[in-house]
């Protein structure tokens, strides 16, 4: 069954349509309800569940998003839209699972397009992972989850005892240098747990060549905001045009695919809906020759046609045309 979902999907692609257009705007906006985006035609994308490698997932909880696409002198931007009667913003228990949902296109252009999940090694694909957590999560206390539990003292964090800190109470300038000995995760590089990125934005960038592969990238440029209401998320996606081996141009055309994780319905990591390869194509405007040029040629016809009228006129009666 789960086969038969996956060539569904694939063939949504090949049956319906499968690119759509990033329009052309003086300033892409972070607001996913901001008019703008309906400026550009919707493009509906079906999601099955990754069955491919484990941990699997037979049943996705979101079965198709809708994507719009923006762009302007600096910026990509993607609007994407999806049905979800919960909003899974935080996961302070361990059986609390955030939403989410990531966008992710070809790494380097020049080679073959890779494998829809992941990529494949020697060719890369790059990902941007926009969190819910990451973008609610300072706005929940995390104590208030567990009312009756006892805390402790925590150094460093600034807090008084009997209080829990957040993650970003370990990541505030002027602090001692060893505060991150009490946050066990950054202390050991991991850029997950680095509370000042969380601080900085709601996406994480990565790259993969296959699955096993993915890794954090070293410099973090992608913006996200996404927002939850009447039954359905709306997330705005911005990142830079100039990527690590290439620029997105107008006129040109880039594989990418989706992905979303349901919170409610337990996802996570491997666990979520993905979909197979879409074409997303950059406006290219007409320049000024597109009108320029036919009206030297009608103008250039004209002179002709007068040329050959006068030469007719010219010509001694009588004589055979």
């Amino acid at each position: 069954a789960t086969l038969v979902a996956l060539l569904r999907s694939r063939g949504a692609s090949a049956q319906g349509k499968a690119t759509f257009i990033a329009k052309r705007v003086s300033q892409v906006p972070l607001d996913p309800e901001a008019p703008v985006w309906q400026q550009s035609e919707g493009l509906d994308v079906s999601l099955a569940p990754q069955a491919v490698v484990k941990p699997r997932i037979y049943e996705n909880g979101i079965k198709e998003i809708t994507a719009h696409a923006l762009y302007d002198d600096d910026k990509l931007g993607l609007l994407l839209e999806w049905g979800d009667k919960t909003s899974n913003t935080k996961i302070g228990r361990v059986v609390n699972f955030r939403d989410s949902a990531a966008v992710q296109f070809r790494a380097e252009p020049g080679k073959k397009i890779p494998y829809f999940a992941m990529g494949e090694p020697n060719n890369p694909v790059t990902i941007y992972h926009w969190k819910a957590d990451w973008q609610f999560g300072p706005n929940h206390d995390s104590s208030a989850e567990f009312t009756g539990m006892v805390s402790d003292f925590y150094p460093l964090s600034g807090k008084e005892g009997g209080q829990i800190p957040a993650e970003a109470d370990y990541g505030t300038p002027g602090k001692l240098p060893n505060d991150k000995v009490y946050m066990a995760g950054w202390g050991a590089g991991n850029p997950v747990s680095d509370p000042t990125l969380k601080a900085k934005t709601s996406v994480e960038k990565l790259t993969a060549a296959g699955f096993g592969s993915l890794t954090t990238d070293s410099e973090q440029d992608g913006v996200g905001k996404g927002v939850w209401k009447d039954g359905k998320w709306r997330l705005a996606l911005t990142f830079p045009r100039k990527q690590n081996w290439f620029q997105f141009e107008p006129g040109q055309t880039i594989p990418i695919n989706f992905a979303v994780w349901d919170g409610a319905n337990n996802e996570r990591g491997g666990e979520k809906g993905v979909s197979t390869w879409y074409f997303l194509s950059l406006e290219k405007r007409a320049g000024s020759a597109i009108f320029i040029l036919p009206l030297v040629a009608i103008a250039v016809v004209g002179v002709l046609e007068w040329l050959a009228i006068r030469a007719l006129r010219k010509r001694p009666s009588g004589q055979n045309t």
